[in-house]
């Protein structure tokens, strides 16, 4: 029976001979690169540059200003005629009036807006 090499301990690198070799050198095996697994089902995508994602971030925050801040003046406008019915100087018609007028004017541009803003958000997700 011929000898065995026994395993050698962690961290040692293992002994082999290689016809480049000669006998009894060492020589450190070569790791083999983990293996990614994707268990979403998409694609493995590599990292994108730094520049790109920090330009994206700003892109969504100002999005997200722009629709923020149109909402609150939507619904600001939609409020204010309240202060002058609740003051008497106009009745409850005209107040309805003026928020279909409004609603008119600013439901499209506020709709394209935060249309806009969700759609990014949902790509993004992706």
């Amino acid at each position: 029976m011929g000898e065995e090499n026994p395993d050698p301990p962690a961290g040692e690198p293992a002994e082999r001979e290689s016809p480049d070799v000669g006998p009894g050198a060492v020589v450190a095996e070569e790791e083999d690169k983990p293996e990614i697994i994707d268990l979403t089902g998409e694609e493995i995508r590599p990292e994108k540059e730094p520049r790109i994602v920090e330009y994206q971030k700003k892109r969504e925050a100002t999005a997200k200003l722009i629709a923020q801040s149109l909402v609150v003046g939507f619904l600001v406008l939609i409020a204010i005629p309240y202060i002058f019915l609740y003051n008497g100087s106009i009745t409850v018609a005209e107040v309805l009036d003026l928020q279909k007028n409004i609603s008119v004017i600013l439901g499209g541009i506020l709709g394209a807006v935060v249309g806009y803003y969700f759609r990014s958000v949902q790509e993004e997700g992706r």
